[in-house]
C-alpha cells in the first residue's frame, strides 16, 4: 500500500483501507503520543493493537478515560458504524462501551497467534497491513443495508429518527432490533452521537478560523484569551455560545434508544 509512518516520538498517521474492505472499514490509523484525553462517543468500533495486546473498543455511549503511553505505538482498524459487529463477533448490547480482549471473542490460542505476529512487526505500517489481513479473513457478509441506510440518513442535520422506518421500509421494532444488533444501541442514540460529533467538528473549524484571525469578531479579549462563557464538551475553549445542553447527555450513559 505504500504506507509509511514517521519515526519520531509523537505522531499520528491515517490510511485508507484496502478496496476490498472499504464497505466495512473507515480507516486504519497509527499513533504514538503522551495525550490522555478521554475518548468521546463517535459511533465507531475499533480493533486495537496497543503494542502489548489486541482488543476491541466497542461503540461508546459515554466518555471513557484513557491513560498516557508515550512509549507505545497504537495501530487501529476503525470500522464504519454498524459494520464491525459481524466481523468481530460482538453483537447487541455487548458492543456498547465494550473493551474486550480477542481471547474472549476468538479464543486464547488465536489471540496468542495474532499477538505474536503483531509483536514481530517492525513498523506501524507493517502492523496495519497485518490488522487488515486479520479483518479480511473474518469478513463473511456485507453490513446490514438497513443499518447502513440509517447511518447515512442520520448524518444529515435535518434527519428525523421517527421517519426512518417508513423511509427504509421496515417496522420501527425491526429497525430498533437491527440497529441494536449492529451498533450496540438504537437509532435515537446514534442520532445524538452524530449530532454531538457535528457540533465538535463545527467548534474545531471555528476555533481554527479564530486562530488564523485572532481577535476578529470571535469574542476574544485584546490578549487573545477566549471569552469566559465559551466552553466545549470537555471544558476546553471553543468559539460560539455555550452548548452544554447538547453535551450533557454524554456525561453519563446516553438515555433513549
Amino acid at each position: 500500500m505504500g504506507r509509511d509512518a514517521p519515526e519520531m516520538d509523537s505522531f499520528r498517521v491515517e490510511w485508507r483501507p484496502r478496496e476490498s474492505l472499504a464497505r466495512h472499514v473507515d480507516c486504519v490509523w497509527a499513533e504514538r503520543s503522551n495525550r490522555d484525553e478521554p475518548l468521546l462517543p463517535d459511533a465507531a468500533v475499533e480493533l486495537v493493537w496497543s503494542g502489548t495486546g489486541l482488543f476491541v473498543r466497542g461503540a461508546d455511549t459515554r466518555p471513557h478515560a484513557v491513560g498516557s503511553f508515550p512509549e507505545r505505538t497504537f495501530v487501529v482498524v476503525r470500522f464504519r458504524p454498524g459494520a464491525g459487529a459481524g466481523v468481530l463477533g460482538l453483537h447487541g448490547m455487548e458492543l456498547a462501551d465494550a473493551r474486550v480482549g480477542v481471547s474472549a471473542l476468538w479464543g486464547r490460542g488465536e489471540m496468542e497467534r495474532l499477538e505474536s505476529r503483531l509483536a514481530a512487526c517492525t513498523s506501524a505500517a507493517q502492523a496495519a497491513e497485518l490488522l487488515e489481513d486479520i479483518v479480511a479473513a473474518r469478513v463473511s457478509q456485507p453490513p446490514d443495508p438497513a443499518v447502513e441506510a440509517v447511518v447515512a440518513a442520520l448524518r444529515s442535520p435535518n434527519a428525523r429518527v421517527a421517519a426512518l422506518a417508513d423511509r427504509i421500509g421496515v417496522s420501527e421494532r425491526q429497525l430498533l432490533r437491527r440497529c441494536t444488533a449492529a451498533l450496540g444501541y438504537g437509532p435515537k442514540t446514534l442520532g445524538r452521537i452524530l449530532r454531538f460529533q457535528r457540533f465538535r467538528a463545527l467548534a474545531a473549524a471555528r476555533e481554527g478560523a479564530r486562530a488564523r484571525r485572532p481577535g476578529r469578531g470571535c469574542g476574544l479579549r485584546g490578549s487573545g484569551a477566549p471569552h469566559p462563557r465559551v466552553r466545549t464538551a470537555r471544558g476546553r475553549d471553543a468559539v460560539g455560545p455555550s452548548r452544554s445542553h447538547l453535551t450533557r447527555p454524554f456525561r453519563s450513559r446516553l438515555g433513549g434508544r
